[in-house]
């Protein structure tokens, strides 16, 4: 992992809060990160390593979203990666949880506003980085303290 690995020795997890648990069998959990007090979610699979098809070489969505978060970034509108751990951990700006859990507290200028963020990230995607995101929904949008992020990059394929 580089450069990122190295970054995990900072950050702890405060009381690893669940906040909730997602598709995929990963879970999402408040932390922050020591030495700066930076507030965080980490991503953690919680998933079985064992591969059923030992024939086939099965890909985690969470080592594969990590993999795509590192390549596909965008300055306001798709999560910001900050770290990861063994493709099995993510630590991403804070966010609140996702959208599915959070659509009903948001008023209609937050919704327009986050529609406009989400259209920004799926336009980089297509036009810039060439690839989908075939799994646009509720649950791949997470909401911040500011804004919403695509998410679940574990969905983008090349085009």
């Amino acid at each position: 992992m580089g450069a990122e690995s190295s970054h995990m020795k900072n950050v702890t997890i405060s009381e690893k809060q669940l906040v909730e648990k997602l598709k995929n069998e990963i879970l999402l959990f408040d932390g922050k990160i020591n030495q700066v007090n930076q507030k965080i979610s980490i991503f953690e699979d919680v998933g079985s390593r064992e591969n059923p098809f030992k024939d086939y070489t099965l890909e985690r969505p969470l080592s594969r979203a990590i993999k795509n978060l590192k390549i596909d970034r965008h300055p306001y509108s798709i999560l910001k990666f900050l770290a990861s751990s063994n493709d099995r951990t993510l630590v991403t700006e804070f966010t609140i949880g996702s959208l599915e859990n959070h659509l009903k507290s948001q008023n209609e200028i937050q919704k327009c506003l986050g529609i406009k963020n989400i259209l920004n990230a799926l336009i980089f995607l297509v036009e810039t980085a060439n690839v989908r995101h075939l799994n646009v929904s509720t649950e791949s949008v997470f909401v911040t303290e500011n804004a919403w992020k695509l998410g679940n990059l574990e969905h983008v394929f090349a085009s």
